[in-house]
């Protein structure tokens, strides 16, 4: 006889809870205004959402043809709105951290990253001045990278927009 898994119970979830799944690809202040956008088209009110009205959120921010609809459509692949906790991977943690930290430099991957927004000398400059501002003399584990990506991140202008694309497409490599 199988024995039925309890079936998980929604939960609610509080819009800021949506604006912080996308703030550390958007910023914060993006995140909120892609949100709110978001909820008064499809005149959900402000919260605390039902999942399914949260998946209707996610999925609308998911279809934009930017920056916001990548970083929703990886909110939509790992975010839960039920109770029921988080799938375990089936990877040991010592090897979903990435690499370990005798692989490779990946500061060339980080470089051809950015290097079609900003191109690749200045993507070489920034990547160089990060990694000294962070104290990093290897990029070997993804850790490290997401270290340096986020850092890059908070830069104003087309470095900061181009270094959040970059971190959403090595999020995406994993």
């Amino acid at each position: 006889m199988a024995v039925d898994k309890p079936i998980p119970r929604a939960r609610k979830v509080p819009l800021s809870e949506l604006v912080s799944l996308l703030a550390p690809t958007l910023g914060q202040e993006k995140a909120a205004e892609v949100v709110e956008r978001a909820t008064e088209e499809l005149a959900v009110g402000s919260g605390p959402f039902d999942r399914r009205e949260a998946d209707m959120i996610v999925d609308k921010l998911a279809g934009a043809p930017s920056i916001v609809g990548i970083a929703a459509r990886i909110v939509r692949k790992r975010a839960s709105f039920t109770d029921e906790p988080a799938p375990q991977s089936p990877v040991p943690p010592s090897a979903a951290s990435g690499p370990p930290s005798n692989s490779p430099d990946k500061r060339a991957d980080i470089v051809n990253l950015l290097a079609n927004g900003i191109g690749k000398e200045k993507s070489r400059e920034v990547v160089e001045a990060a990694c000294k501002k962070l104290g990093v003399t290897s990029l070997g584990d993804a850790r490290t990278v997401n270290r340096v990506l986020e850092e890059l991140a908070t830069m104003p202008g087309q470095v900061g927009v181009t270094a959040r694309f970059a971190k959403a497409r090595f999020a995406l490599r994993k």
